[in-house]
């Protein structure tokens, strides 16, 4: 669980089809503050979460971290994408951070192997 012991979390799960051929090729878990859990009570939305969250409480998300790296598949997202516990995946990790520098929110996605291309662009400030 992210922040450590002690700390409570709300979670919630989703999964994001392949249109053209009808399969699921990722798993996310998204981990949220509970003081942030009234954007997940509010239902199904194609919206970030970490914007959702924005708007509702007027914070603007400062900062985040991503971190790539291959994972033996857990149990809990082994079924959702029609793999062996423990198959090789691409796990994702994005941490959002508020103006304190405190994390408001842990996503984490996991993709099935075959077929996965991840491209990010980034730009650096001008001025």
């Amino acid at each position: 669980m992210p922040g450590g012991p002690g700390k409570a979390w709300r979670m919630v799960e989703a999964v994001h089809h392949r249109v053209d051929i009808d399969e699921v090729i990722m798993w996310a878990g998204v981990f949220i503050l509970p003081r942030y859990g009234c954007v997940l009570d509010a239902g199904e939305s194609v919206e970030p979460i970490y914007r959702r969250i924005e708007r509702e409480s007027g914070m603007k998300t400062a900062r985040l971290t991503q971190e790539i790296y291959a994972v033996g598949i857990p149990e809990r997202a082994a079924h959702s994408l029609s793999l062996e516990t423990g198959a090789p995946a691409l796990a994702v990790r994005r941490d959002y951070f508020d103006a304190n520098d405190a994390v408001i929110e842990v996503e984490l996605c996991l993709y099935r192997p075959e077929g996965h291309r991840n491209f990010s662009e980034f730009r650096p400030a001008m001025g």
